[in-house]
């Protein structure tokens, strides 16, 4: 894991990615995404970052300053992204969630 927020927010973009892609959908199937960090001062840089990753319209996003991350971490997103061919199976794997 990266030891700055900038470097955290790379990694846990790339692994969104991976795990959309391997389920058949790309980042701008994302709809939603829940972003946790431990310093609200560097949100301007994060917000950069974070943009990069997603064309527009960007996703929906809720941003959240907490005391603390599991081991350490800086970062965590939560993102639900829909599958496509999958919006007809509501509940059944239509969208696919990582926390990261």
């Amino acid at each position: 894991m990266a030891s700055d927020a900038e470097g955290q927010m790379r990694q846990v973009l790339a692994n969104i990615e991976a795990i959309v892609t391997a389920a058949g959908a790309k980042m701008s199937d994302v709809l939603k995404t829940t972003v946790l960090v431990t310093d609200l001062s560097k949100f301007k840089q994060l917000n950069e970052i974070y943009a990069a990753a997603f064309s527009m319209p960007c996703p929906a996003r809720a941003t959240y300053q907490v005391a603390a991350l599991p081991m350490g971490a800086q970062v965590e997103i939560d993102a639900i992204a829909v599958i496509p061919g999958e919006a007809d199976h509501a509940c059944k794997g239509s969208c696919a969630a990582a926390a990261l």
